[in-house]
């Protein structure tokens, strides 16, 4: 389903997509609720669906073409590169950066 669920503090973060859009960043409503369905039939008891609020998101991401990140020491010293991964930036950015510190 290419959908992910983080835990922040006491909400749920469900995120799964990337859209080429130019430079819009409005939260497009048809595909939050796309993302609510997917989540509440895959996993119903993850978070409270029943809530009026959520926070719907939309906005840039660093993402190569691949969803690789770009990863370890730049040609500036002391400028270190974490970025690239795309709509699974929150979910791996932390291991990643584990890595780029102990220079992996």
């Amino acid at each position: 389903y290419k959908i992910v669920f983080s835990r922040l503090g006491d909400s749920m973060r469900i995120a799964g997509f990337a859209d080429f859009v130019g430079y819009r960043t409005a939260a497009d409503q048809a595909r939050v609720q796309t993302l609510l369905d997917t989540a509440r039939a895959i996993a119903p008891s993850i978070a409270d669906y029943a809530v009026s609020a959520n926070a719907a998101w939309g906005g840039f991401r660093p993402m190569t073409p691949d969803s690789r990140p770009l990863l370890g020491p730049s040609s500036i010293e002391g400028i270190h590169f974490n970025t690239g991964h795309g709509m699974l930036g929150w979910t791996l950015a932390c291991a990643s950066g584990h890595d780029v510190a102990a220079g992996i």
